[in-house]
C-alpha cells in the first residue's frame, strides 16, 4: 500500500495575497502557476521564488477591507512537487507569504484551490516580524550564502535564530494539526496510524523534523536539501551549526542533490559530530549510507531532482510557442541566439557571464551583428544592500556592453528584468541555439534540463557550469565549463556557435534522452522508495567532479 505523503515546504504551491491586482478571491490559480525564470533557473528553493508581494513578509497581507485572494505560486520547487501530489494526492503544508488574519475569508479559498489540485493545502501562519526574521535574516541572509560557500552572509544575531528556532516549531505545529483537528499526540497517532510519510522540503525548515521526531519518536521523517550542502570552512561559520546537523539527523532519510554534497555532508557529520559513525556503506560509496547515533539510524543518498518534462515538451510543442517563436524571430533577426535565465542573484554568475560573452565579441569581431545575448533577471529582494549592487553591476555591464558593440541595426545585450511564464520561456527556448546555465553554486538548476525538454527540434547546445547540480547528470553531452573562468567560458560559447548540426543533434538527443530518463517522476519515486524500505540498496547515482586539465578542445 502507497504511503500518504505529507509534504512540508517554506512555500505553498499558491500565495494568498491582497486582492487587488490578483485572482478574485474563490477563484482557483490551479492550472495557471507557470514556470518563472526565476525559479526555473534554479535550485527548487531559491529565496524570493514566491512571488513579489510575498517575498517581503513585512509588506504582505490583507487589503483594507479584508479582501485576499490567491496568485499562483512561483518557483522551482512549485513545479517539482505539484506534479507529484496531484497524482499522489497528499497535504501541503507552507507558508502563504502572509500573515493569517481572516480565516473564514482564506479557508473557502484554499478548500476551492484544494479540490481543483487533488491535493490538501494546509497554511502556516506566522507573524511579520517573526517571518521576516526567520526567513529573510536567518535563511536568506546567513545560511543561503553559507550553504553556496560565498563570502556574503549577513549580521548574526541571536534574536533571529529564534525566530528560525520558532518558525519551525510553528511548521510542526501545522504538521500535527493535519490528521486532526485536535492538535497533540492524539493527532499525532492518528497522523502516523493513516501511514502517512513527512517529507520536508529545504533550508529554511532543518529543524522542523527534530521537533516532530521530539513530539513522537515513531514518525517517518523524510528531508530533501534542494540547495548545495557547503563545504566545512563555510558551514563552521554558522554558529548554530551543531543543532542544524542535528535537525537533519533526527530524519529518516536525508537526501542531496548530487553525490558531492552528500559526501561534503557525511564528512562534515563525522568531523562535528563524534558521536555519530557509519554502520553501513562507507562515506565514499555512491549509495545510502546509514549513520547511527543515539540509538536510531539516519540514512543518506543522492537524488538529483528533476523537471516535468511532459509538461515543458507540451508547452513547447503548442501554436502559442511556435506563433511565439516566429514573432521573437521578426523582432531580433537572422542573428544566434545565446540564452540566460535566471532569478537576479549573487549566486547565479550573471556578471561572469556578461563578462564572457564580451569577450567572445572582442575576440571574434566577425560575430557582431550575427550574434545577440537575451538575458532574462527575475527581480529578487530588491531592498537588500547586496541585490542593489548586483543589479547595479549587471545593469553597468549592459550598458558598457551595449555601449562598446551596438550599432543602428543591432543590439548585442537584451536584458530583460521581469517574470516570463513557460509559454514565453518555452518559445526563447525554441528560439535560442545555445543556453548558458553557468551559476557560481548551484543546487540543480531546472532551466539546464528545462531548455533540453523544450528542444523538441532537436537542437540547440547547452553550456553548463561545473558548479551547478545539474552538472553530475548533463556532462558528457554539454559544454561543460568554470564560471569564473571568463576566456575559457567566451571559448566554449564560439564552440557552441561553430558546431556542426549533426554533432549538435547528436549532443542535444543524449541530454533529451536523460532529461526524460530522470525526470521529477524518477526523482520522487527513488526518495519515496529509499524512504520506505529503509535499508534497501537503490541505484547509485553519477558522481561528477570538474575536470583538472583544460577543456578548451577546437569547434
Amino acid at each position: 500500500m502507497e504511503r500518504r505523503l505529507l509534504v512540508v515546504s517554506n512555500r505553498l504551491p499558491v500565495a494568498i495575497t491582497p486582492a487587488a491586482g490578483t485572482l478574485a478571491a474563490g477563484t482557483s490559480a490551479a492550472g495557471t502557476s507557470a514556470a518563472d525564470p526565476s525559479a526555473a533557473g534554479t535550485s527548487a528553493a531559491d529565496p524570493s521564488a514566491a512571488g513579489t508581494s510575498a517575498a517581503d513578509p513585512s509588506a504582505a497581507g490583507t487589503s483594507a477591507a479584508g479582501g485576499l485572494a490567491l496568485a499562483p505560486g512561483k518557483g522551482g520547487l512549485v513545479r517539482v512537487l505539484d506534479p507529484i501530489l496531484r497524482e499522489r494526492g497528499g497535504t501541503w503544508v507552507g507558508w502563504p507569504g502572509c500573515e493569517l488574519r481572516h480565516r473564514h475569508v482564506y479557508e473557502p479559498m484554499l478548500e476551492v484551490e484544494s479540490r481543483a489540485r487533488g491535493y490538501r493545502i494546509v497554511p502556516v501562519s506566522l507573524e511579520a516580524e517573526l517571518a521576516h526574521r526567520h526567513y529573510e535574516r536567518l535563511a536568506n541572509g546567513v545560511l543561503w550564502p553559507a550553504f553556496h560557500n560565498l563570502e556574503r552572509m549577513g549580521p548574526i544575531d541571536s534574536r533571529d535564530w529564534h525566530a528560525y528556532v520558532a518558525a519551525n516549531a510553528r511548521f510542526a505545529d501545522a504538521v500535527e494539526s493535519v490528521a486532526s483537528p485536535q492538535r497533540g499526540r492524539r493527532a499525532a497517532r492518528r497522523l502516523d496510524e493513516l501511514g502517512a510519510l513527512v517529507w520536508i522540503h529545504d533550508y529554511q525548515l532543518a529543524l522542523v523534523g527534530a521537533e516532530l521526531r521530539r513530539r513522537d519518536p515513531t514518525r517517518l521523517l523524510g528531508f530533501f536539501l534542494h540547495i548545495p550542502f557547503p563545504p566545512l570552512e563555510s558551514f563552521v561559520k554558522i554558529p548554530w551549526r551543531s543543532e542544524l546537523l542535528q535537525g537533519l539527523l533526527a530524519h529518516d532519510l536525508v537526501g542531496f542533490q548530487t553525490e558531492r554534497d552528500r559526501v561534503t555532508f557525511l564528512d562534515t557529520v563525522l568531523r562535528l559530530l563524534p558521536h555519530v559513525r557509519v554502520a553501513r556503506g562507507r562515506a565514499g560509496e555512491r549509495a545510502l549510507v546509514e549513520l547511527v547515533h543515539g540509538g536510531r539510524s539516519t540514512w543518506v543518498g543522492a537524488f538529483p531532482v528533476g523537471i516535468d518534462v511532459g509538461r515543458v515538451e507540451a508547452t513547447a510543442s503548442s501554436g502559442d510557442v511556435l506563433r511565439r517563436v516566429k514573432s521573437l524571430r521578426e523582432e531580433l533577426g537572422e542573428v544566434e541566439v545565446l540564452l540566460g535565465v535566471d532569478r537576479l542573484d549573487y549566486t547565479k554568475g550573471i556578471p561572469e557571464r556578461l563578462l564572457a560573452f564580451g569577450r567572445l565579441l572582442e575576440q571574434n569581431p566577425e560575430l557582431r551583428e550575427h550574434v545577440v545575448l537575451v538575458q532574462l533577471c527575475e527581480p529578487s529582494r530588491e531592498n537588500a544592500p547586496q541585490y542593489k549592487e548586483l543589479r547595479a553591476r549587471v545593469e553597468g555591464l549592459v550598458s558598457a556592453i551595449n555601449g562598446q558593440y551596438a550599432t543602428p541595426s543591432w543590439v548585442p545585450v537584451h536584458y530583460l528584468r521581469r517574470s516570463y511564464d513557460l509559454t514565453e520561456l518555452a518559445a526563447l527556448y525554441r528560439l535560442a541555439r545555445v543556453c548558458l546555465v553557468t551559476p557560481l553554486r548551484d543546487g540543480m538548476n531546472h532551466v539546464a534540463k528545462e531548455y533540453c525538454a523544450a528542444r523538441v527540434d532537436g537542437s540547440g547546445v547547452l553550456v553548463l557550469g561545473e558548479l551547478a547540480g545539474a552538472a553530475a547528470q548533463l556532462h558528457d553531452d554539454a559544454l561543460v565549463v568554470n564560471p569564473y573562468d571568463i576566456d575559457g567560458t567566451a571559448h566554449a560559447l564560439l564552440r557552441a556557435l561553430l558546431m556542426e548540426e549533426p554533432r549538435v543533434r547528436q549532443r542535444m538527443r543524449a541530454l533529451r534522452q536523460s532529461v526524460a530518463r530522470e525526470d521529477v517522476r524518477w526523482w520522487a519515486h527513488r526518495f519515496l522508495e529509499a524512504a520506505a524500505l529503509g535499508r534497501a540498496r537503490i541505484a547509485p547515482v553519477d558522481a561528477f567532479l570538474p575536470e583538472l586539465e583544460s577543456q578548451r578542445e577546437a569547434p
